[in-house]
């Protein structure tokens, strides 16, 4: 079998699937990058050592929640799912026509695991009477007129997550380099537009903001070695943080929309050390 080396100075990619070598090896100030929108495992089996001195990158992992598997040479099945869990921020209500009650904002709606919901319009005033603001529709901001819109929700995307990484060595595992599996933030929310007029019959309100979208969650790493040396690499799982609301379009203090919410945080993933099994000559 072959080693497989990053040097220092190096930067190079590597597809996943199941590879396997005699080392496995990222010297100080390399880099191994796992191109984004990967939607597989980085299965590596070693008969020697594995040795993470530099950074090892994979994020941006494309999942639409379904189960993502890789299947051992000894038929073991290792399956995992992201818990998506974290929804879009609501979007905000909007004003209502400079203090006139018959002019009510339009409501902003929830969001969900792919965007922040959209923002409210401003109610307003059109000849010959006063109209409620028109409501958002999903992640889109209500829209009464060209210059009465509610902020659109922040959209998320199905390559937001970290990556899913499983090592197996027969010797050893060490190293002082850094493995990122994190979750990408959420995109943020768009801001509402303000208001015009004089507070009364005439005029519009101020549009709500554009709730944030749902952040990724972290990856999942699993490291079989006969021996984890003490100088083990720092493992990066973080969720990402949710998208920041997008900020109403208030004109004044006293006529206020509502900004739209963050969205949620992506959740932290996870590292294991199972037992080791020699699973790599069970061909």
């Amino acid at each position: 079998m072959e080693d497989f080396v990053v040097k220092s100075g190096e930067t190079k990619k590597i597809y996943p699937r199941l590879y396997r070598f005699n080392n496995f090896i990222i010297e100080t100030n390399a880099t191994l990058i796992v191109p984004e929108r990967s939607n597989q495992w980085l299965t590596v089996l070693c008969e020697g050592d594995i040795v993470i001195d530099g950074l090892l990158v994979y994020r941006k992992f494309y999942s639409e929640g379904g189960i993502v598997s890789t299947v051992l040479p000894d038929n073991t099945k290792i399956d995992h799912q992201f818990k998506c869990s974290a929804l879009g921020g609501k979007g905000g209500n909007g004003g209502v026509n400079y203090g006139n009650p018959d002019a009510p904002g339009g409501i902003g709606v929830s969001g969900s695991k792919l965007f922040g919901g959209g923002g409210g319009a401003g109610g307003y005033w059109s000849e010959p009477s006063n109209h409620s603001g028109a409501n958002a529709s999903e992640w889109h901001g209500g829209v009464s007129f060209s210059n009465n819109i509610g902020g659109d929700g922040g959209i998320s995307t199905f390559a937001r997550h970290g990556g899913l990484v499983y090592f197996s060595s027969m010797k050893t595992f060490s190293g002082i380099g850094i493995i990122d599996l994190r979750g990408d933030d959420g995109n943020v929310g768009i801001s509402g537009t303000r208001g015009w007029g004089a507070p009364g019959k005439y005029g519009q309100g101020n549009a709500g903001g554009g709730g944030g979208a749902p952040a990724g969650d972290g990856g999942r790493l699993i490291i079989k070695a006969k021996e984890v040396l003490l100088k083990e690499p720092e493992y990066k799982l973080e969720g990402g943080k949710g998208g920041k609301g997008g900020m109403a379009g208030n004109a004044n203090e006293t006529e206020i929309a509502q900004n739209g919410e963050d969205g949620g945080d992506g959740c932290t993933g996870y590292v294991e050390f199972p037992v080791y099994e020699s699973e790599i000559n069970q061909v």
